[in-house]
């Protein structure tokens, strides 16, 4: 936190030095700053200031979530700050593939052309709608070009106004690391194969808006290994956490909660399990094989003579 916090002060104050810079280069002899001169310097130098952003969210991914709403917060602060960056000036990207701001989602803007809409491949990608969020508009070509654009995407962050990802919107991006929703997001369903087989993704905040988080959404996640499902989702499809990497996993019960087959199944490394709400018959209802091929969480079981659900449920909150 001490480093991260260090260099987000070093970042601010190295930006204002060079927005001041800018500014003395754009004053003419009389002391008046011609604002169009500070426009079109900013707009040459927004890959550079960018690039403190990228130091800056290198070293915040490590500093470790405790829970209490610090870093969501911040990941907003941050990207509302990028957003305006890339924004500036009628922009909707930085450099070459490095990161899009996308508002229009589903209507494309009458005075785009094609190339602004088929824009190339990105690292960061900031999509804030409104609207739904599909395959076809994540991708910007078709054919070859598809299988770049799979290893290109780092980071995605979801505005508060997109409010569905459709089928397999994000399927296979094998580089894709953080997925964050913005607070407040409008965001109700994550539909079939949304994040399917996203090798790297490690970093999830999934927002209090879900409702329905679809069939394999993210099974084959590999380096998932936390993961809290929101209080207000009512339906997980079959497999959708299957083959993960998680380590720790939180969800609650409610009436309308419904689990799909093998939702957690397979997940080799998972040790911990906090069940919130309901009651021990409840719980042994819906859980029922959920947890087949967790061998650290069977191994813990066996040592108490018991299954894995009972093993989980002696234990919950």
């Amino acid at each position: 936190m001490d480093k991260y916090l260090k260099i987000k002060t070093e970042c601010c104050e190295s930006q204002s030095a060079k927005m001041n810079e800018l500014i003395v280069k754009s004053t003419n002899e009389k002391g008046t700053v011609d604002k169009k001169k500070v426009s079109d310097r900013i707009m040459k130098e927004k890959s550079e200031f960018f690039k403190y952003y990228i130091v800056m969210f290198s070293e915040f991914e490590k500093i470790k979530d405790v829970g209490d709403g610090w870093k969501l917060r911040e990941y907003e602060r941050m990207f509302n700050k990028i957003t305006q960056l890339t924004e500036f000036g009628g922009g909707h990207d930085i450099g070459t593939g490095r990161i899009q701001v996308r508002r229009h989602i589903r209507n494309k803007p009458k005075w785009w052309t094609n190339d602004d809409w088929n824009v190339v491949p990105s690292n960061w990608l900031v999509v804030l709608g409104p609207g739904t969020v599909t395959q076809e508009e994540i991708y910007t070509d078709e054919g070859n070009e598809i299988t770049s654009e799979l290893k290109k995407l780092q980071v995605l962050y979801v505005g508060r106004n997109i409010t569905d990802i459709e089928d397999s919107a994000f399927q296979d991006h094998i580089n894709l690391k953080t997925i964050v929703f913005q607070p407040h997001s409008k965001c109700e369903t994550i539909k079939d194969h949304g994040f399917i087989s996203c090798d790297s993704l490690s970093t999830l905040y999934l927002p209090d808006s879900l409702k329905e988080i679809g069939v394999q959404s993210f099974e084959n996640c590999i380096s998932l290994k936390s993961l809290i499902i929101p209080k207000t989702v009512q339906i997980i499809g079959n497999k959708c956490f299957k083959n993960c990497g998680l380590v720790t996993l939180e969800i609650h019960y409610h009436i309308n909660l419904e689990l799909g087959r093998k939702v957690f199944e397979h997940n080799l490394n998972l040790k911990s399990v906090r069940l919130t709400g309901g009651t021990s018959d409840e719980w042994k209802r819906i859980l029922k094989s959920q947890f087949k091929c967790c061998p650290k969480l069977e191994a813990k079981a066996t040592r108490m003579n018991m299954t894995t659900v009972n093993y989980l449920i002696e234990n919950m909150d």
